[in-house]
């Protein structure tokens, strides 16, 4: 009877041994991850951060540049590259100044400036320093007689 009690002592003992051992264990790993000995509230911070930072840009203008190429010799992809950022912005400056009549000949667009207009009706918005990083051909759309460049 006592060697069955000391066997269970024993197997206790090193139980909480291991206990101690896996959690020191996962305290460091956690700490060297995530900054914290807290490894649920390390994942936590971290899926928050993935989930706020922002994604890639993601371009296909090596596989679609040359068909743009090839179907519209005359066209630059810079110089489009560069009217779409210009059309953004003018888009933004229309809210700036409250200019509901701009796009009118793009009519998704201009209920887009409508609608920020509106949500923003009490507001003074100034949209300073607009900077473009990155502006990649994303698409390169031909159907029938009509062809469009997502960018």
């Amino acid at each position: 009877m006592a060697a069955v009690a000391g066997t269970l002592i024993g197997i206790a003992i090193f139980g909480i041994i291991l206990g101690v051992f896996v959690r020191d264990r996962i305290r460091r790993i956690s700490n060297v991850l995530f900054g914290t000995n807290d490894l649920l509230k390390g994942i936590r911070e971290r899926e928050l951060e993935v989930s706020e930072t922002p994604k890639s840009v993601s371009g296909a203008e090596s596989m679609y540049g040359p068909m743009v190429i090839k179907d519209f010799s005359e066209l630059n992809l810079q110089e489009l590259k560069a009217m779409a950022e210009k059309a953004i912005t003018q888009a933004f400056l229309a809210i700036e100044k409250k200019n509901t009549a701009a796009f009118s000949d793009v009519p998704r667009v201009q209920a887009w400036i409508q609608s920020e207009i509106e949500d923003h009706r009490s507001e003074s918005i100034q949209y300073d320093e607009l900077k473009f990083h990155t502006t990649v051909l994303n698409r390169y759309i031909k159907t029938g007689g009509m062809a469009t460049l997502k960018f």
